[in-house]
């Protein structure tokens, strides 16, 4: 059954661990109430499947703030390959690489020459552009990779 943000909120309180946080086990618990499917799901699992990157993406453990995350970026316009590779390059904000998406410029900025995901002054790619273009208009970020590509 496809996971809703009303199951999703719902799992993540019913498994949250004695503090109230949601564990590291999360995506096994949940599994086991299933079956899940559904886009909602799958960005679970990518959000979740690290604990420490959970609390990253998230800002914290809380099963509200976990499902913040997740629907975030299961409503962003991204495929779910895309939003693997994007948080894998260390983001925490969908916002800014729908428009690498939309110009063919995500896998050339994501990904160094070597295939590795790219350092933008010793930092992640991903996590550098959540940073710099949070608020940037789409022109901005184009321009920004289409140099970076060049």
């Amino acid at each position: 059954m496809a996971m809703t943000s009303e199951d999703l909120r719902r799992e993540l309180l019913r498994h949250a661990s004695f503090d109230g946080t949601v564990p590291p086990q999360v995506i096994a618990r949940v599994a086991d109430d299933g079956p899940w499917d559904g886009r909602m799901w799958e960005v679970l699992q990518i959000v979740a499947a690290d604990h420490d990157r959970m609390a990253f993406l998230a800002g914290g453990l809380l099963p509200g703030e976990v499902a913040d995350c997740v629907e975030r970026w299961t409503e962003s316009p991204l495929d779910v390959p895309d939003i693997a590779q994007i948080v894998d390059a260390g983001s925490y904000d969908p916002d800014p690489f729908s428009a690498l998406v939309s110009h063919g410029l995500l896998q050339r900025v994501l990904l160094d020459a070597d295939g590795q995901v790219r350092r933008v002054d010793g930092e992640l790619v991903g996590r550098w552009i959540s940073d710099q273009f949070a608020d940037a208009d789409d022109t901005k970020i184009v321009a920004w990779a289409e140099q970076l590509v060049s």
